[in-house]
This record gives C-alpha cells, sequence and structure tokens, in this order.
C-alpha cells in the first residue's frame, strides 16, 4: 500500500468471549499533499452473514448426507435381497440336488464382492478408506493400466494415453489413484453415449503458487505451495451446465437415475486423502475437463498420510454363526414353513432393474409352481404387461429403476387394466413409499432384503386378493 498508494481489503476473524467472529477490512491511505501522511482502517463486522452463510453450507451437507444415505439403503437393500434370497435357494435345494448348490454360492460370493465395492467408495467418499500409501510414478501406473481402462468402455471411444515423461514420484495408494482413474473415465464415457469419442488422458509437472491455490478448492481444503503431478482427463462429450456441475459430487447424484453408486463422490473423497487438488471445466456441447493435483512428498513433507487401521479378517467361525443370528431362530426350529403352497396356474410379473434379484425372485415363485416373466426395466414390464394382461395375476415392481419411473409404471398398468394387483420392491423405507403412492388392497409394498418365507406369504395374501375381488364381482 505504501510503494502503490492503492487501498487493500481483506477478511479477518478472531475469538471474542467465547464466540468467533469475522469482519471485512478497508485499508486505504490519508494524503497530505503528494505524500501519503495516514493509514485509515474502516472495519465492517461481518459475523452474522458469515454465521448464515456456515448454516447453510450444513444445510447443504445434511442434505446430501440424506441422500447419500437413502442411495446407500436402497443399493444395499437390492445386495442384500440377492445375497438373502440365494442363501435361501441354496438351502432349500441342498438336499433335493447338491450339485445346483454351487451356483447359488457363487452368485452369493458376487453380491457380497459387489457389496464390499460399495462400502469401499463410501469409505473414500468419506476420506477414510484403507490406504497403502507408497511412492508411486503416475505415468508407469496409467502406461500398466490404459489398456484395462479401455476394455472397461465401449470400443468407439478411444483413449489417448498419456505420453511418456519424466514426472516426480508422488505418494499415494495405487489401487485408490487406479479406482479414481476409472471413476473419471467411465464418466467420460457416459457423457460421450453410445457414439464415437475421444477420452484424453495426460500428466505434467505442475508448480502451485500461493495465488493459484484458491482455484483448487473443491475439496474443501487448502493447497500448499510447491511440486505436483497434474493428471488431466478430457471428454468431447455432452457437457454439463453450471447447475449440474454444482451437484456432481454429491453421492449418488446422477442426471440418469437414482442409487446407482458414488462414482463422483469417491472421486473427490480420494482427492481429499491425497491432499490434493481438484478442477472441473466443462460446457454443454462442449465436453469436461478434470484436472487432479497430487503433491510430491517434497510439498508435503511435514503432513501426514491419513490412513486407519484395517481390520482383521473375519473368523469362519463369525461367518458360520451369521445365519443363525440373521434369522433368531432355535436350532431345532425348521428354516422354512413346509410344505410350499402350491399356486399352479398363477403368473407373476417380475419388473426390476437388477438380473440377480430377478433370478433369485423368478426361483422363489417356481417353488410354489408360479410361472414368472421378467422384464429389466418400465418400459419393457409395460410391454410385455400389455401382451400377457390377460395371464399375469399379480406385478412385483421394483420403484427405483433406469428410465420409466416407478411411479410412471404403475400408472401405465392401470391404464392398461385397472384391477391389476402390483406389490411395490423397494430399498427405501415403506413410509416414504406410502407418501408418494399410497399403499391399499390394490397396490401393496415389500421392502428389501425380503425373505423367502415373506415374499411367498404377500405373495399368497395378494393372490387371496385377486380371488376375493373377483367373487365380488361376480355377486
Amino acid at each position: 500500500l505504501l510503494v502503490t498508494g492503492q487501498s487493500v481489503s481483506y477478511e479477518s476473524d478472531e475469538e471474542c468471549e467465547g464466540r468467533r467472529t469475522w469482519a471485512v477490512n478497508r485499508l486505504g491511505p490519508i494524503y497530505q499533499g503528494n505524500t501519503i501522511s495516514a493509514l485509515i482502517l474502516i472495519s465492517t463486522d461481518i459475523t452474522e452473514q458469515k454465521e448464515a452463510e456456515m448454516a447453510m453450507l450444513h444445510s447443504q451437507k445434511l442434505e446430501s448426507l440424506g441422500i447419500m444415505a437413502g442411495g446407500v439403503a436402497h443399493d444395499f437393500n437390492n445386495l442384500l435381497a440377492a445375497i438373502v434370497g440365494q442363501a435361501s435357494l441354496g438351502v432349500i435345494k441342498l438336499e433335493r440336488d447338491s450339485q445346483s448348490v454351487e451356483e447359488h454360492l457363487h452368485n452369493i460370493l458376487r453380491a457380497g464382492q459387489r457389496a464390499t465395492d460399495l462400502t469401499r467408495q463410501m469409505l473414500n467418499y468419506a476420506g477414510r478408506s484403507v490406504a497403502e500409501f507408497q511412492l508411486l510414478d503416475l505415468g508407469q501406473l496409467l502406461h500398466e493400466n490404459i489398456h484395462f481402462f479401455s476394455a472397461s468402455i465401449s470400443k468407439q471411444i478411444q483413449i489417448q494415453g498419456p505420453q511418456t515423461s519424466e514426472l516426480p514420484a508422488i505418494t499415494g495408494d495405487a489401487g485408490q489413484v487406479q479406482q479414481l482413474v476409472m471413476n473419471l473415465i467411465l464418466n467420460a464415457a457416459d457423457a460421450i453415449g453410445e457414439g464415437a469419442g475421444t477420452i484424453t488422458v495426460s500428466t505434467r509437472q505442475y508448480q502451485l503458487s500461493l495465488q493459484e491455490a484458491h482455484e483448487w478448492k473443491l475439496t474443501g481444503e487448502q493447497l500448499a505451495a510447491g511440486t505436483y503431478v497434474m493428471l488431466e482427463i478430457a471428454d468431447d462429450g455432452c457437457g454439463m451446465d453450471s447447475d449440474t456441475l454444482k451437484k456432481i459430487f454429491d453421492p449418488f447424484f446422477t442426471t440418469k437415475f437414482t442409487g446407482k453408486g458414488l462414482g463422483l463422490a469417491s472421486v473427490i473423497g480420494i482427492v481429499r486423502t491425497h491432499h490434493g487438488g481438484l478442477q472441473v471445466k466443462s460446457a454443454p456441447g462442449i465436453g469436461t475437463t478434470f484436472r487432479i493435483l497430487f503433491p510430491t512428498p517434497e510439498t508435503l513433507p511435514n503432513r501426514t498420510i491419513p490412513t486407519i487401521p484395517v481390520e482383521p479378517a473375519i473368523e469362519r467361525s463369525k461367518v458360520d454363526s451369521f445365519h443363525d443370528s440373521v434369522l433368531e431362530r432355535e436350532e431345532d426350529e425348521p428354516m422354512f414353513d413346509e410344505p410350499f403352497v402350491s399356486y399352479a396356474g398363477k403368473k407373476v410379473l417380475i419388473i426390476d432393474d437388477e438380473r440377480d434379484v430377478r433370478q433369485v425372485t423368478a426361483e422363489i415363485l417356481q417353488l410354489s409352481d408360479i410361472q414368472t416373466l421378467e422384464a429389466p426395466n418400465g418400459a419393457k414390464g409395460v410391454e410385455l404387461f400389455r401382451q400377457h394382461k390377460q395371464e399375469i395375476d399379480l406385478v412385483l415392481l421394483d420403484l427405483s429403476m433406469p428410465g420409466m419411473s416407478g411411479e410412471e409404471v404403475v400408472r401405465q398398468l392401470w391404464t392398461i387394466q385397472p384391477a391389476v394387483q402390483i406389490t411395490l420392491l423397494s430399498g427405501y423405507d415403506q413410509h416414504e413409499v406410502a407418501r408418494r403412492l399410497g399403499v391399499g388392497n390394490q397396490l401393496s409394498f415389500l421392502q428389501k432384503p425380503y425373505t423367502m418365507d415373506s415374499l411367498l406369504k404377500e405373495i399368497g395374501r395378494q393372490f387371496a386378493n385377486v380371488e376375493t375381488s373377483a367373487a365380488l364381482q361376480l355377486a
């Protein structure tokens, strides 16, 4: 100020009587002739404004966590529906046909692995994932995995890999960095869509100045000035508008449908864990570019990379006891109500985008001699119902699917056949479903994960409702 003669403005904060206060300060010169004779400082208290902003941020955070909790519940309950169903079928078939049990056990393991993957993404988002940090050559890591990344997307999309160059080492977890790159490439492929396109991956050394640090605050952390390695992933896809850009890192946010994973939310968690920086630039019709900064060890000499203890492996005895604890049954209590009631001649349409859930539900119904039709989405379900409306006695409908929503499917089914009986399947809470759609004699609800017994009993109730309605109409 004394050199330039220009006023300066800055914010300050301090603790006063147990309360934090903020002020905007403006420091300016007072001239006597052409000479600065004094300085004047004007401070404006902005504590209320700051507290209001913090309250708003807290509210937004709670909303984001609420979305995450709902999405986690939905995804986990879908997985658990498959796990519980497959385990039930395995137990039932163990004595009937021991050779068929192996397939069900493999399905259980696959669903369990998906549940494990989801928990890893949640921990990444929270910045509390189990990490093994070491010195990494980012360029070499990308070069070794580029074919794996390419195999995960459409063959019409070309990945232009990074040029070989000398880069300083970074301190990082190789698995997390690979997941970060994979998530960004999958996001880019989704933006490109079904046509041809290009994803460009590049790396370079980057010297970050203190003045630039404010441009890298998406993670909520202040970056230190120093040497970084920049990873840039750009696509020529559809791009995003400013409103979408504000939400892309929210857990379970998507422009397609809900409850399908953490994707970009885990990306920001991984960057935060590595004390890195993140920028996104995008525009509709132009494409999107993600830039990640990974600090070199010299840039963060006094900071500890966060890790959490690795829990010991679950003992087999604990796994064996899990089944009993879940069912809360006595040793001599039968696993399932026997014998199964036969509903021969009945037909049920199952509409669910989760293949494992459709498969296990169909097999359970077939134990009671029920014929099944399966649809992977709402549009296919409506089409199948239109073709077989005279044969279908009940529709089992998942509420959260890509494309046509569950509510819209209900409306279309009732337009085709007003008397059709529908049971809604959802990982969300029953009260929320009842608030949105209402649940009564013609529209019932079964929350995922459901047991074999609860599914068959619910279906029995719905078949009884159909027969009662038919008898009343005849009377």
